[in-house]
């Protein structure tokens, strides 16, 4: 199994490109989809919080626009096939607590 950070192999075949994106400071943006490999990318996690207050806050959407569901889109028009909501249920600081907020958020991507 070949491993490399922007390629994981399963034993099934399958390739994936996945990041992480937890923006540390204003000018940590989320890059395009685009992968040596030509392969898609998955967004693999990604805060909850729309906290504009810290590094929880997407710096290239608006404060007004840090909902799942603006998230979600920003991720869809940078090519990403897939995105994952980080820790339902993990009870840390970048996840929204309250579980209708986050149901809420992926039922409005998702009737789009």
């Amino acid at each position: 199994m070949n491993i490399n950070p922007s390629r994981r192999e399963s034993r099934l075949g399958l390739e994936v490109n996945q990041i992480h994106y937890y923006p540390k400071d204003d000018g940590d943006t989320l890059v395009r989809s685009s992968f040596p490999n030509g392969k898609p990318g998955i967004l693999g996690e990604f805060a909850t919080v729309p906290d504009v207050a810290d590094a929880r806050h997407w710096p290239d959407l608006g404060p007004d626009r840090q909902s799942i569901t603006w998230r979600l889109r920003k991720a869809r028009d940078l090519g990403y096939e897939a995105a994952l909501p980080w820790g339902y249920w993990s009870g840390d600081d970048r996840t929204e607590q309250t579980k209708s907020v986050i149901e809420n958020g992926l039922r409005a991507f998702e009737a789009e």
